[in-house]
């Protein structure tokens, strides 16, 4: 993930509910997507520092050039996050949570809007 990255097929309000849902499971060892953050090489105690989703995650609005009846929505790694665990957020999101949240909600989730960088 670059600086931010757009999707289409998600508003989002339903993508911070995933992403609650989501990080909660986060900090139990025995969920299966803490199984799974594990196998892809990801450090969750780097990951539990942060509390809530939106300290290393922060979800606006899409673009305006993005149809809104498909939900648009722009995700990028929260300031809080940004300067100490960057890269960390980036492969959790591309590696657990975007695959996770796309196998729950259906194929047509958060598809990549042209223009990301």
């Amino acid at each position: 993930m670059t600086d931010e990255r757009q999707y289409q097929g998600i508003s989002p309000e339903e993508l911070q509910q995933e992403l609650d849902q989501l990080w909660q499971d986060l900090q139990r060892d025995d969920s299966a997507i803490s199984e799974e953050a594990r196998e892809a090489g990801i450090d969750l105690s780097e990951v539990r520092r942060f509390k809530r989703p939106e300290d290393a995650l922060e979800v606006k609005p899409g673009g305006a050039h993005l149809d809104p009846l498909l939900g648009a929505v722009i995700i990028a790694v929260a300031p809080m996050a940004a300067k100490t665990a960057s890269h960390i957020i980036i492969s959790l999101w591309d590696k657990v949570l975007l695959p996770w949240i796309q196998h729950r909600r259906g194929a047509g989730t958060l598809t990549e809007a042209s223009g990301n960088k």
